[in-house]
C-alpha cells in the first residue's frame, strides 16, 4: 500500500507538471477544440488534455508492472485503451464520422474482451446469479462502448467529466480494495491520481480541454476497472456498476430515445444533456458541475451500499438511487421531448424559468458554444 501510495502521488505530481506542456504544444501546433453548436466555450482552447493524462498513467503503471506480475493480465486493457485514445486524437484533430469513431473504439473493446475482459457471469441482488454463456462477449462489448460514449457525452462543462472520472476511479478503489481485486485499486488510483493532477487545468474557466482522446480514454478505461472491481463469486454485481455510472449512462439513454423520438440519427449531437439543463436553471458552470460532483459521489456511496449490504438492501438501495434520479430528470425536463405531443415543441413546456435561461444561455453564446 505504501508503494502504491508512492505512485499515486508520482502521478498526480507528473499529471500537474506535464500538463502545461502538453497545452503549450498544443498552442504551438494550434490544436484548439472546435466550437460548434453542441459547445459552450469561447475562445480557443487547447484539447490534447487526454495526452497529459494517459502519459502519466502509462509511465506510473509500467513502475507497478516492474514490481507485480498480476498487471501484466492488463495489456490487453492498456493496448486498447492506446487505440482509443488515437481514435479520439484523430478526430480532434480531422473530425472524422461517428462511424469511423465507433470503429476505433470497437477495435479497443476486441482487444480487451480477446485478453480476457469478460462478463461472463451477472449477479443481481435478491434474484440471483445468470450465467451469460453467448451473451457474455455482446454484452461485454456493448457494456465498454455504451460507457466509453457515455463519458464523452457528459464532456460538456469545464471539468465536469475529469471531476466524475477522479470520484469514480476513488469509489472503484474502494470497492475493489473491499473485494480484493488489488490490481483493480492499483490501477483506479494511479488513474484517479493523473486525472486529479489534469483537473486545475481543465475546471472553470478551462485552460485546456480532455477533448474526445481524453474523455474516450477514460471512459474506456473506467468500464473496465468498474466491471472488475464490483465482481464477486456470483459475478459482477451489475447493479452496484451501473449505480457507480448512473449519471453518465441515466443521461445517454435519455439522449437517445429523445433524438429517435424525433427522428434524428442517435449520435447528432445537441443542447439537452443533464448539465445543459442544470445551466438552465443555475446558469453558472461552478455551481453546474459540484451539483453533478455531488450527485456521482452520492451515486458512490450508495454503489457501496448495493455492493456490500443484505441483498434486499442491495436491491432497494438500487431502485431509490433510480427514482431519485428519474424525479429530478422529470423536474429538469428531460422526458418532455419523448413525448410525441411535444416532439416538435422542443423546450417550450419546460418548467417555469427554465425556457427564459435557455434563452440566455445560447445568447451568451452566439456562436453556439
Amino acid at each position: 500500500m505504501f508503494l502504491l501510495s508512492v505512485l499515486a502521488g508520482m502521478a498526480l505530481v507528473a499529471s500537474l507538471g506535464f500538463t502545461p506542456i502538453v497545452r503549450r504544444i498544443a498552442i504551438k501546433k494550434e490544436i484548439y477544440a472546435v466550437r460548434n453548436h453542441r459547445t459552450i466555450h469561447q475562445g480557443h482552447i487547447p484539447n490534447l488534455g487526454g495526452l497529459a493524462i494517459s502519459v502519466t498513467f502509462v509511465t506510473c503503471l509500467s513502475l507497478c508492472w516492474l514490481c507485480m506480475d498480476s498487471f501484466l493480465d492488463w495489456w490487453g486493457v492498456i493496448l486498447g485503451s492506446v487505440v482509443v485514445l488515437l481514435t479520439g486524437l484523430i478526430d480532434d484533430l480531422h473530425e472524422i464520422e461517428c462511424n469511423y469513431k465507433l470503429l476505433g473504439q470497437s477495435i479497443g473493446a476486441l482487444i480487451a474482451i480477446q485478453s480476457g475482459v469478460v462478463m461472463d457471469q451477472i449477479y443481481i441482488p435478491l434474484l440471483g446469479s445468470y450465467a451469460l454463456e453467448g451473451f457474455a462477449i455482446p454484452l461485454t462489448f456493448l457494456w465498454i462502448l455504451t460507457v466509453t460514449n457515455a463519458l464523452n457525452l457528459i464532456d460538456g462543462v469545464d471539468g465536469l467529466a475529469t471531476g466524475f472520472s477522479v470520484i469514480v476511479a476513488l469509489f472503484v478503489f474502494i470497492g475493489a480494495t473491499a473485494t480484493n481485486h488489488f490490481d483493480v485499486a492499483a490501477i483506479a488510483l494511479i488513474l484517479g491520481a493523473s486525472a486529479l493532477g489534469f483537473l486545475p487545468y481543465n475546471f472553470s474557466t478551462a485552460r485546456i480541454f480532455l477533448g474526445d482522446n481524453g474523455s474516450l480514454y477514460l471512459g474506456y478505461l473506467l468500464s473496465i476497472v468498474a466491471l472488475r472491481a464490483f465482481s464477486v463469486s456470483d459475478g459482477v454485481n451489475i447493479l452496484a456498476v451501473v449505480t457507480l455510472l448512473f449519471i453518465p449512462l441515466f443521461d445517454t439513454v435519455i439522449s437517445i430515445l429523445r433524438r429517435l423520438s424525433r427522428g434524428q440519427h442517435p449520435f447528432v449531437g445537441d443542447r439537452e444533456h443533464l448539465h445543459h439543463r442544470l445551466l438552465m436553471i443555475v446558469s453558472n458552470q461552478r455551481t453546474a458541475v459540484f451539483l453533478l460532483f455531488g450527485a456521482t459521489f452520492f451515486c458512490g456511496v450508495v454503489s457501496l451500499v448495493v455492493l456490500h449490504l443484505s441483498p434486499t438492501a442491495g436491491l432497494l438501495s438500487f431502485l431509490c438511487n433510480a427514482a431519485v434520479f428519474f424525479f429530478a430528470g422529470m423536474r429538469l425536463g428531460c422526458f418532455d421531448s419523448l413525448s410525441l405531443s411535444w416532439r416538435s415543441s422542443g423546450f417550450e413546456k419546460l418548467p417555469t424559468g427554465l425556457s427564459e435561461n435557455r434563452a440566455k444561455l445560447e445568447s451568451s453564446v452566439p456562436n453556439g458554444d
